[in-house]
């Protein structure tokens, strides 16, 4: 293969890359300037507020995304441990 081969794949294989990086990016900017809907965000975030800033990941990955207060039974452990992460970042 020549050296020029390469570079056009390799080149091609870039351009994908970005493109994949980019369309999520293009449709899902507008969504950082929005704030909280509060559907369930109220409940889930800000009233837990307590429970997230402990940071207890066992307690987070074994519990409902209500953190005990039971309305539903919504079992997300990864959504869980990630709002208590940000909740530590800030």
């Amino acid at each position: 293969m020549s050296s020029k081969k390469i570079y056009q794949e390799h080149t091609y294989t870039r351009w994908h890359v970005v493109v994949l990086f980019l369309i999520p990016l293009i449709l899902y900017a507008q969504s950082f300037g929005f704030n909280f809907v509060f559907h369930d965000d109220d409940s889930i975030i800000l009233q837990n507020a307590e429970v997230l800033k402990q940071f207890d990941w066992q307690k987070l990955l074994f519990t409902d995304a209500w953190i005990l207060k039971k309305q539903i039974e919504l079992y997300r452990p990864l959504q869980s441990i990630t709002f208590a992460l940000d909740y530590q970042i800030g």
